[in-house]
This record gives C-alpha cells, structure tokens and sequence, in this order.
C-alpha cells in the first residue's frame, strides 16, 4: 500500500495524533496490571518501551545541606578558607631560607675507589 504523506496526514490526523498515546497508556495499564498482579513477566520490556516512547526516566536527588537542614553557609566557608589560606602564607614565609650558598657536596674519604656494581649474566632457558 502506497500512500504519500501528505494524503496520509490528510485522511489520518487523528490516528497519527493520538496513536502514539494510546499505545503508551496500554503498555502502562499492562505494566500496572502486571505488577499488581505480582507477575515479573515482560515488565523490563514495558519498562524499557516506556522510558523510550513515554519519556519516562529514573532520577535520583542529592541535596547538600547545612546545620539543622537550612542552607549552607557560604560566608562562613569563606572566611574560614581565606584565614587557612593566610596560615599557610605564613608557614610558607617561615619556612624560607636564604638561597646564598649551595649545599657542601658529599666527599669521599681518601683512598677509597670508587666500585661499580657487578654485571651478571642472564641466560636464555632453551625449551
């Protein structure tokens, strides 16, 4: 059957429009009956057509919240971070010393030689 679009749409509006609803509301009716019923027969399969076709979807929230369930304190956080900040800035300053003479070099005593490590041989296992 061969009919163009634009005849389609002409003689059919109302199926085009609605079908796709009434389609998802059945599916949804069957997952209903299904899991009230207790039967774990297809229900994947209706659920995966309804998160495709209905636009259903799983969400989670996370909410992040502050003393006793009020907001968080955002000037409180600063504060705090700003006089860490200035801790480390001291310490910081503290620990600097004056870069004038480089560290003395380890010498070794007279009359040692220096030794190189011994190279050992690895054979190759035949087999």
């Amino acid at each position: 059957m061969e009919i163009s679009p634009p005849t389609l749409s002409k003689h059919y509006r109302e199926e085009l429009d609605t079908g796709k609803i009434q389609a998802n509301a059945k599916v949804a009716e069957a997952l209903f009956n299904r899991a009230t019923k207790g039967g774990a027969q297809a229900v994947t399969a209706m659920i995966f057509w309804l998160k495709c076709q209905a636009g259903w979807k799983e969400t989670s929230v996370l909410e992040h919240v502050g003393d006793g369930g009020g907001a968080i304190a955002v000037a409180d956080a600063r504060t705090e971070l700003a006089v860490l900040i200035g801790r480390m800035h001291e310490a910081a300053k503290d620990d600097e010393a004056p870069a004038t003479k480089k560290p003395a070099r380890k010498r070794r005593a007279r009359g040692k030689k220096r030794v190189a490590p011994k190279r050992v041989a690895v054979r190759k296992k035949k087999g």
